[in-house]
């Protein structure tokens, strides 16, 4: 009797001590010095980007738990990139800003790098649309917001890149005469497997602008326009929409003043959830429950039972949150201090609010 009892309390035990070994922070091996920013944390491994200012080449690295690097490709005379990126049969999906070689022109340029096998591939589509537009996936195909301006005309438009057939398609076109001060336009978007949503600007004259949030389905159908209220669209819409995302019911936007906003769309209208100067969403690009933190702080973000709960993260040495980025399970912290060099820790989503990050450098 007494054999089965120490036995079964040694299997507690090994259980409690195997629980806390998966749940432990991991510090990432990475220099982060030489880190022009991070593009996503997809199966454990953090894929980034540094840039040579000397010879103007952009290079995408990987780096895995143990520390291993690899070289996923290069862009030549890179020029501006965009955070959003995503996920769509085992290949992540950005866009980036660079120049062509032959008419000295930057244009946008789409990545394709191959979560399997480590290599980069790119799809260029000269068309003389604008820099720095966003990534996302509608029904198997990349979407994005591009703008072109032909003298006093802007014009906005969806256009969705079928990879499978490289084929281009525009959708949801929108003009706008600046002399005139009338017509519309689309300053924002963000997309999930089945709908569109965008910021849509309709203008009269220039007295007169009304801001809606337009929602459309597979079939390129309007199912719901909902009118942004003022106090709202003066918060987070005057100004570039840096990010947008969608979760379900939630929406999220950021502007490139650091204001970010969390929005829950109920029964044809917009609740506002949440607001806050550097109130960041952590990069997603698998579009996995989402976490949310205030820049510089040690504070995030959790959606739980639709309720938003804030907690404070245990991060030592004057640390505070730079940047977070999330795939399914994981989440990769990266930490900065006045003091020290950036620190990156790996650590399961179920725990960031019972985690302690030391914030030591690798010896």
């Amino acid at each position: 009797m007494k054999i089965k009892v120490i036995l079964l309390y040694l299997i507690i035990i090994c259980g409690i001590l195997t629980s806390c070994c998966e749940y432990e922070p991991i510090l990432m091996d990475i220099d982060m010095e030489t880190v022009l920013s991070c593009t996503a944390f997809i199966n454990d491994c953090l894929i980034y980007k540094k840039y040579d200012y000397g010879t103007g080449i952009l290079g995408f690295y990987s780096t895995n738990m143990n520390g291993n690097t690899v070289l996923l490709g290069e862009i030549p005379q890179y020029y501006i990139s965009m955070r959003q990126s995503v996920v769509l049969q085992n290949k992540l999906y950005s866009y980036v800003g660079a120049y062509d070689s032959e008419n000295n022109h930057p244009d946008n340029i789409l990545l394709e790098i191959n979560l399997a096998e480590n290599d980069l591939k790119t799809y260029r589509n000269c068309d003389n649309t604008s820099l720095g537009i966003p990534t996302y996936c509608f029904h198997d195909n990349i979407a994005t917001l591009k703008t072109t301006i032909n003298n006093e005309y802007t014009n906005t438009f969806i256009e969705l890149f079928d990879v499978k057939n490289n084929e281009y398609n525009t959708l949801i076109s929108c003009s706008f005469n600046s002399i005139l001060q009338k017509g519309n336009a689309v300053f924002g978007m963000c997309a999930d497997d089945n709908r569109i949503y965008i910021l849509y600007d309709e203008r009269k004259d220039s007295e007169e602008l009304e801001t809606y949030l337009k929602v459309y389905d597979l079939t390129l159908k309007e199912i719901d326009s909902i009118k942004i209220e003022q106090n709202l669209h003066d918060y987070v819409m005057s100004s570039f929409i840096s990010d947008m995302q969608v979760f379900g019911d939630y929406i999220y936007i950021l502007n490139a003043s650091n204001n970010g906003t969390l929005l829950r769309l109920e029964q044809g209208n917009l609740v506002e959830v949440y607001r806050g100067k550097n109130f960041e969403c952590a990069r997603n690009p698998l579009l996995t429950e989402p976490v949310f933190y205030t820049r510089r702080t040690k504070t995030i973000f959790i959606l739980k039972d639709n309720e938003l709960r804030q907690y404070e993260m245990n991060i030592e040495n004057d640390y505070v949150i730079k940047a977070m980025l999330i795939d399914k399970n994981s989440c990769a912290v990266i930490c900065c201090s006045e003091k020290g060099e950036d620190i990156v820790y790996c650590v399961n989503k179920k725990v960031l609010d019972k985690v302690t990050l030391q914030c030591k450098t690798i010896e």
